[in-house]
């Protein structure tokens, strides 16, 4: 169990740093300029008995991830900002849910917590309240017979369980919500609900009968509609006689962003513990950054890097965020987090003055980035390494991965005929001097302090760049993009070594440490008569990859038994398997066209151990396949 820690929060009068959006109600509800002025905060966050410094109407609160919930005896709210388009900067909303039918509930909070909370508001002092209680767990003692509300939070979210004593009848535990604009069942059967303030989800309940002994036993329940913006639950297997346990929960997304519509996420990253690491660029001065990050001072089109915990609550949740950049502008295009939490982050600057540790020549055209930060650390030392990489030309890293111990491997693309390639370079000279913008590949890897240890192109005499890597667990490097090199390098196991014309997807395996002729193991192109991209890979441990992307062309490679082997009306995603390890056509595991009759494009695919494929993109279709009960 966690310990918790005594706390106290002060609310005072006078002070000058609130915003302009009153950060909470206490000092709005006064009318004056009073603040939450200093707060230690504990687990779990605390429900505030309303001792007097509130309404009569509400009986307690609590802050939760986008703003706070008010309760009262047959009802809670949930308030937070107005999250519609066009709405004014500061303008509230709120969502109520009310206990239709509810008989005035003996309402009782439980768990009571170390610490108090204070208010001082305004100058009259009697209105001032000392020693207010704090609390874990909110009662409604049944407001339907024999039927009990318990609410608390979990992660900075509300949860609240239906306890039903046997013989109850379940049928009269019905909620109305007012503020929705729209009540639906999702395919997993949660409960959806459009609101003002965002997209609620309540989770389908856990649900248990309860036996003598207090063992829990699952059992089967749903989330039912009743109309008119009202809904209960019902639980088929239930027989009556034993109490029952009912467990659904409320949550909701986070936007995060300044106050100009300028903020791009380019690169997710989740670790076990559910730690949300986003890097990406913005043009907002106040994209919002932590105390101690390695730069808070906004530049001119920056960078950024942040993480969020959503275990914790509220404004808690960003544990760090910092900008990355120079005077003019620059791009982050994807990160990779180490198991210790360090982030290497990688795009393209303009900025002669981008921050960097290893020397550098300023280029006109804008070169490749490479930045390593560990928020662990303090200060300038948060930077590990940040360099900038390139030649007389223009180049971008588009992805990147981790290999070795620290080693960074990145993609992308270059014009640069003097990109300072390697000794141990696959391939040393320059090809893309041809059609197309004559572009090449690029392959890099970096050491742990930033030092190139090896840098080569990849492609032939059209434009080539390289859109996603994978590292397998022995060090070999896949990589897959797009060409329109009638002379992109293949080799003879290619499942299709001859190009199909107007642009073709490629996958590529390569072993860079061994020598530069040797490197190359399988490299195949993937398309048909019209432009096909790759532009997201999976390898399984088998070395099974899959691909996934979009294609033009109607005569792009399918498979017996595929989804769909028939192009839409223009563009449309796919999904496919090469086995490099079979002969010819036969490494073709499974390959399909995923899409309707407009513009259809994959964009990230991953693979579960059973080989199940889940593939996110974009649909300009109104008739892309959809499953019954989608969301």
């Amino acid at each position: 169990m966690r310990e918790l820690l005594p706390f106290t929060l002060l609310v005072v009068a006078g002070s000058a740093s609130l915003s302009s959006c009153t950060r909470g109600r206490d000092a709005a509800e006064v009318g004056g300029p009073s603040v939450d002025a200093t707060q230690v905060s504990p687990q779990p966050t605390p429900f505030v008995a309303n001792a007097g410094q509130w309404s009569d109407d509400v009986h307690y609160r609590v802050r939760v991830t986008e703003g706070e919930i008010s309760f009262a005896n047959q009802a809670f709210t949930i308030s937070g900002p107005d999250r519609r388009p066009g709405a004014a900067q500061c303008a509230g909303a709120a969502v109520r849910f009310a206990l239709v039918g509810a008989a005035p509930a003996g309402m009782r909070a439980e768990l009571r917590l170390p610490g108090v909370h204070n208010y001082f508001l305004g100058g009259d002092q009697s209105r001032w309240r000392t020693q207010v209680p704090l609390y874990a767990r909110l009662r409604y003692s049944a407001p339907w017979p024999g039927i009990d509300v318990v609410c608390y939070l979990v992660d900075g979210h509300l949860e609240y369980d239906l306890e039903v004593a046997p013989g109850a009848d379940l049928g009269r535990a019905v909620f109305a919500v007012d503020g929705v604009r729209r009540l639906g069942i999702a395919a997993d059967g949660a409960l959806e609900l459009e609101t003002a303030i965002g997209t609620l989800r309540q989770s389908p309940p856990r649900t248990f009968t309860v036996d003598a002994d207090g063992q829990r036993r699952p059992i089967e329940a749903e989330c039912v509609l009743l109309g008119g913006n009202t809904f209960g639950f019902t639980v088929p297997g239930w027989s009556g006689d034993e109490p029952l346990l009912l467990d659904p929960g409320l949550t909701w997304g986070t936007f995060l962003g300044g106050a100009v519509n300028l903020d791009f996420v380019r690169g997710v990253h989740v670790d076990s513990a559910g730690v949300t690491t986003v890097a990406g660029n913005t043009g907002a001065s106040d994209f919002p950054t932590t105390p101690g990050a390695w730069d808070t001072t906004y530049n001119s089109a920056d960078c950024y890097i942040s993480r969020l915990d959503p275990a914790l609550s509220g404004a808690q949740q960003l544990v760090y965020s910092t900008f990355v950049g120079g005077r003019l502008s620059e791009l982050f295009h994807a990160l990779a987090v180490s198991s210790t939490g360090v982030v290497t982050a990688v795009g393209h600057t303009f900025s002669d003055d981008y921050p960097r540790t290893h020397p550098w020549n300023p280029q006109p055209a804008g070169d490749l980035v490479v930045t390593r930060i560990d928020p662990s650390l303090s200060g300038a030392a948060q930077l590990v390494f940040s360099r900038m990489f390139g030649g007389l030309g223009g180049e971008t890293a588009q992805c990147v991965a981790l290999a070795g111990v620290g080693q960074t491997v990145i993609g992308g693309y270059t014009d640069s005929s003097d990109l300072p390639v390697t000794a141990n370079a696959l391939q040393s000279l320059f090809n893309g001097n041809g059609t197309s913008g004559g572009t090449d590949g690029l392959i890099a890897v970096l050491d742990a302090t930033g030092n190139v240890t090896y840098a080569s192109f990849l492609g032939g005499t059209g434009a080539d760049q390289i859109r996603r890597l994978w590292v397998d667990h022995g060090g070999l490097v896949h990589a897959v993009g797009e060409s329109s090199s009638v002379a992109f390098p293949t080799t003879p196991n290619a499942f299709d070594p001859t190009y199909n014309g107007a642009g073709d997807a490629f996958l590529v395996r390569v072993d860079l440490t061994l020598q530069p002729n040797h490197q190359l193991l399988y490299s195949t192109y993937l398309g048909g008569s019209r432009p096909d991209s790759a532009a997201s890979i999976a390898v399984d441990s088998a070395g099974v990859v899959t691909l996934a992307g979009y294609t033009e062309s109607s005569n792009f490679p399918t498979s017996p038994g595929a989804l769909d082997s028939t192009l839409g009306f223009n563009r449309d995603a796919f999904v496919a398997r090469l086995d490099p390890s079979r002969v010819g056509a036969q490494q073709l595991l499974y390959s399909t066209y995923l899409g309707g009759g407009g513009h259809d494009t994959g964009g990230f695919v991953a693979v579960d151990p059973a080989g199940v494929m889940t593939v996110a993109g974009a649909t300009g279709s109104a008739d892309f396949p959809t499953t019954p009960g989608a969301f």
